[in-house]
């Protein structure tokens, strides 16, 4: 009988214990340039979409816990990227989603971009943090579902696109419950999207929500039972590329791999691979000038010399 006891007694405290371990949270770690001159009121237009309202209906929609690492102003820097990704604590049932808002360029090292974050002024070395790193050392955490999204430029040199008026506006609490729960609670695996390919800018219109985030939002409302990551992110890539020819009449077309980084990666409805740049001559310097300005518009212009 005391036996019996004991083994009723440890019960729930087992259930409770594979119950915790089998439980997800949703670590959303955030990091948006809204001190640019160029960019900072577009940067302003995704933290609003992605706080006020992505947020609030992944929560309602998954019933996921969220823990938010959000990082704007004068928050956006390298170190605080760096200790937020080394810290960074989970479990083998977690989602980690990152995203990236801010100015980018290709170092040649990879298709996808290097990161500018930091303030004006500051040291480019100590800037900047290639996104392809942020993503490998994130696949080492434990998780189920791991997307690394970067919304950044992605040429040798150039600065953030701004041309063209807002697509359309939108209300909190828009979206798909569907979607949300295929795409954050029922899925598994890792998954790294640039906003645009090696050699192309990222687009957004003036003062309002990219166009590339815009296709995000648009594709998570679409209606439909369920959706996998791959078409997501197909999706999305469609949608950029649509709305960037037709409201600012130019190019962009996001990219996105699976898993392991090989040097290539896919973008737009025929998923065709893109190859890794090979320069002919080394990289031997990157320099920044502070508050050029291009159409009327002061920004952070890279360059990148070759040998």
């Amino acid at each position: 009988m005391k036996t019996k006891l004991r083994l009723l007694l440890l019960l729930p405290l087992i259930l409770l214990t594979v119950q915790k371990a089998a439980g997800q949270t949703f670590h959303f770690i955030y990091f948006s340039d809204t001190n640019d001159s160029r960019i900072g009121k577009n940067s302003e237009e995704a933290n609003r979409y992605f706080l006020n309202n992505f947020i609030p209906q992944l929560k309602k929609s998954t019933g996921l816990e969220v823990k938010q690492m959000i990082y704007t102003g004068n928050s956006f820097s390298r170190h605080n990227l760096e200790n937020a990704t080394n810290s960074l604590d989970t479990g083998y049932g977690d989602v980690i989603f990152f995203y990236y808002s801010g100015h980018g360029y290709n170092d040649g090292s990879s298709v996808f971009p290097t990161m500018t974050l930091g303030l004006q002024g500051d040291e480019l070395d100590s800037r900047t943090k290639h996104i392809l790193d942020v993503y490998n050392q994130l696949r080492r955490k434990p998780h189920k579902l791991l997307v690394v999204i970067a919304e950044a430029c992605n040429a040798v040199y150039s600065t953030r696109g701004v041309k063209g008026s807002a697509v359309v506006s939108y209300d909190a609490y828009e979206g798909n419950n569907d979607n949300y729960y295929s795409l954050f609670r029922n899925s598994s695996g890792d998954y790294l999207m640039s906003s645009c390919k090696q050699g192309q800018k990222s687009w957004s219109p003036m003062g309002g929500l990219s166009y590339f985030a815009t296709a995000f939002r648009d594709v998570l409302d679409e209606r439909r039972t369920s959706v996998t990551w791959r078409e997501f992110l197909d999706g999305v890539s469609s949608k950029t590329l649509d709305y960037v020819d037709r409201y600012a009449g130019e190019t962009q077309q996001p990219q996105w791999i699976s898993g392991e980084y090989t040097g290539t990666a896919l973008s737009t409805g025929s998923l065709t691979a893109t190859t890794t740049a090979k320069p002919e001559a080394e990289i031997t310097s990157v320099t920044q000038e502070h508050n050029v300005t291009v159409n009327g518009k002061k920004g952070l212009n890279i360059h990148v010399k070759f040998d």
